[in-house]
């Protein structure tokens, strides 16, 4: 199981659990996995996915 720590602009601070059968999205839209509360982040602002070639989680710029 991998997890991701996540701050926010507003200093709030929590802890995501990932899974590899999903991707993870981030972004400001309420449909993201991780919602940020920063106005430099886009609404589908990035997603995280596992490869299994490599074992390890991937951020990727952008919507999947």
């Amino acid at each position: 199981m991998a997890f991701v720590k996540v701050t926010d602009a507003s200093g709030r601070e929590w802890q995501y659990t990932l899974n590899p059968q999903t991707v993870c999205t981030i972004g400001r839209a309420p449909d993201n996995c991780i919602i940020l509360d920063d106005p430099r982040a886009s609404r589908h602002h990035a997603h995280l996915r596992f490869d299994p070639q490599t074992g390890a989680y991937q951020m990727i710029d952008g919507v999947f």
